[in-house]
């Protein structure tokens, strides 16, 4: 973008086309950006980013002590749905006939959650089953933790109860990762892990942190007309629901700043840039690459240069505390890569993008290794250093190389 301060009328273009671009909900949830139209990749992207001088507060704690901020801000009716469960309506129907027989004569909340919880705990054995799906579990009166949790959601949506399923880590057991639930029962929110027995009051995390620490919740806890939002180590967006091509990623929601993009689901291909905080530490690590499975067809990422663990350059996402030459993630819709100095390049540091054309390798290049770069179909050339050594196979068949 050429910002030429001499030239009135382009200034107020830009002010025109960056207050068309903005909006608030009451709450400032989620329209802190996002930008309508077709425009072009933005190299002096400031105006996108975030406004972070909102209040909104950092949670703080460990993740139990987060999600016990957040849980009494969401509404317990979102959580009446079936989202993130494999179950089919004809199932759902059989195990709610089976709920509503167990439960035939009883009136309040805590006495049908009492019924359906005791059951789960006392019916089901420890063992595996399809998929830990809740029919499947319920039907086959065993399951692990996943089914145990998983059974007892069905039981009490098929009560008009609000449940969410959690994993996390069961420290008991050496740390070992684990599945339970949270029950919306009697007004408030309580901690249920219905293979092991055991109930808390989320309200009171000091009680059942060294137990049982969450670490993600299997749905959204809220959404907007822009995002949805859940929770892994902390506030995140799971899914991006604006078709701008330009979208900002707001810096909180409901007061609470926002610390993750750990997406669920694909991020509309019209969405060509992504604008986020300083405050975003997460993208779901380097086991669960949640950009590269649901955002490969962006054209650029962008973050603001304060951020203390990532950093952006022409668009790639780059982790500062690792290898900061490697790019952690390449949008797939950039059409040149430039690599920033690197001696050796290994294999797949450039992995699956769909439109690249060219590649500039770094003057400091010595060694470009075998499959350095795959699965880049319309790679056309790459430009390396007169004094690199190229390994056979290094890039796709086909690829001209040109030097420096």
């Amino acid at each position: 973008m050429n910002w030429n301060m001499r030239n009135k009328l382009g200034i107020l273009g830009l002010a025109l086309l960056f207050m068309m671009s903005c909006s608030d909900s009451a709450n400032g949830e989620g329209d802190n950006g996002g930008n309508g139209g077709d425009l072009p990749s933005v190299t002096e992207p400031g105006s996108f980013f975030p406004d972070e001088n909102d209040g909104s507060r950092m949670l703080s704690g460990n993740d139990a002590e987060k999600l016990s901020e957040l849980m009494p801000i969401a509404d317990p009716k979102y959580f009446l749905s079936l989202k993130a469960m494999e179950i089919t309506e004809k199932e759902f129907n059989e195990m709610k006939a089976f709920t509503d027989d167990l439960v035939t004569g009883l009136n309040s909340e805590k006495e049908i959650f009492e019924t359906l919880y005791n059951w789960v705990n006392k019916n089901l054995q420890y063992g595996e089953v399809e998929r830990q799906r809740p029919y499947a579990a319920w039907k086959n009166r065993k399951g692990n933790c996943q089914g145990y949790s998983n059974t007892l959601r069905v039981f009490c949506i098929s009560q008009g109860i609000p449940c969410v399923g959690i994993n996390g880590w069961l420290y008991a057991d050496g740390g070992m990762g684990h599945a339970w639930t949270y029950a919306y029962v009697g007004g408030e929110w309580g901690v249920y892990d219905a293979l092991n027995g055991f109930e808390y009051s989320v309200g009171k995390p000091d009680t059942y942190a060294g137990m049982l620490l969450p670490y993600s919740v299997d749905m959204p806890l809220f959404e907007d007309d822009g995002f949805k939002y859940g929770f892994n180590k902390g506030l995140v967006v799971q899914a991006v629901k604006k078709i701008d091509s330009v979208v900002t990623v707001p810096n909180f929601y409901a007061g609470v700043r926002i610390t993750g993009v750990v997406l669920e689901e694909d991020v509309p291909e019209t969405v060509k840039d992504l604008y986020l905080s300083s405050s975003i530490s997460d993208f779901g690590g380097n086991e669960n690459p949640t950009l590269k499975q649901h955002a490969s067809m962006l054209r650029g990422l962008f973050i603001p240069e304060k951020n203390r663990t990532w950093e952006t350059e022409d668009g790639i996402l780059y982790e500062r505390n690792f290898n900061s030459a490697i790019p952690y993630f390449i949008p797939g819709g950039i059409e040149v890569i430039r690599l920033r100095p690197m001696t050796t390049v290994a294999k797949n540091v450039i992995y699956g993008c769909p439109h690249v054309k060219e590649i500039y390798f770094d003057a400091s290049t010595r060694m470009i290794e075998a499959w350095a770069v795959e699965n880049c179909p319309e790679l056309k050339t790459v430009y390396v250093p007169a004094s690199c050594e190229i390994a056979d196979q290094a890039f796709p068949e086909g690829v001209v190389v040109k030097t420096l």
